[in-house]
């Protein structure tokens, strides 16, 4: 399965883009403490509403079970992204 990057001149940026069930996938990966703030992440949800399968942030956090039912977004640690 290809994976593409984005990146567009107003500094949104979107790390990896892949097609999962006829829908795209974007996956950010954060390196600092602030890995909640994704403003590219949710702009991109919010501009192409039902296109999107799933948001997924890499990060140095652990596992967060309850931040898809707050946000929509998956948190999982960095070392996870090989079962993604």
């Amino acid at each position: 399965m290809p994976i593409y990057y984005y990146d567009k001149k107003t500094r949104m940026e979107l790390d990896f883009v892949y097609k999962e069930d006829g829908r795209l996938s974007v996956i950010e990966v954060k390196s600092g403490n602030d890995y909640r703030r994704h403003a590219s992440l949710d702009n991109a949800h919010a501009l192409n509403p039902g296109k999107i399968n799933k948001r997924i942030v890499l990060c140095k956090g652990n596992v967060d079970a309850t931040a898809r039912s707050r946000d929509g977004v998956i948190y999982l640690p960095l070392y996870m992204s090989m079962f993604i």
